[in-house]
C-alpha cells in the first residue's frame, strides 16, 4: 500500500505545480514595476487564488492520507463510495480554507503581495 501511495506522489506534485502556475498567471499585475500597488479587485483575486490553492493542497493531502488507511470492508465500497469520499474531502478542504484554520493561504497572500509591491514576479 505504501508503494501505491508513493507512485501517486509525482502526479499530485505535478497537479500542485500546475495550480501554482495558474495562480501566478491569474494574479499577474500588468506593467508591475518597483512599488507596484494592487488594486482592490486584484487583491481580491489574489486572495481567492491563494484560498483555492490551499483547498487543492488540502484535498490532495487528504487523498494521500486516505490511501494509507486499510479498507475494512464494512462499507459497500465501489466507485460511488470513492466519488463520495473525494467530494467530501474537497468540501472539507474548502471549508477548512474558508475558516482560515490552516493559514497557508494567508501566508501565501502576504508573501505574494510583498513580491508584487517589490516588483518581483
Amino acid at each position: 500500500m505504501v508503494d501505491h501511495a508513493a507512485s501517486m506522489m509525482p502526479a499530485q506534485t505535478e497537479q500542485l505545480q500546475e495550480a501554482l502556475k495558474h495562480l501566478s498567471q491569474r494574479v499577474a499585475v500588468p506593467g508591475a514595476g518597483a512599488a507596484a500597488e494592487l488594486q482592490p479587485q486584484q487583491a481580491a483575486r489574489l486572495r481567492q487564488s491563494c484560498q483555492d490553492f490551499e483547498a487543492l493542497f488540502l484535498s490532495q493531502m487528504f487523498k494521500a492520507m486516505r490511501q494509507t488507511v486499510v479498507k475494512s470492508g464494512l462499507s459497500g465500497g465501489g466507485a460511488g463510495e470513492e466519488l463520495f469520499q473525494q467530494l467530501h474531502d474537497e468540501a472539507v478542504a474548502e471549508q477548512t480554507c474558508r475558516n482560515r484554520s490552516l493559514g497557508l493561504s494567508e501566508i501565501m497572500y502576504r508573501q505574494l503581495v510583498r513580491d508584487i509591491q517589490a516588483g518581483a514576479r
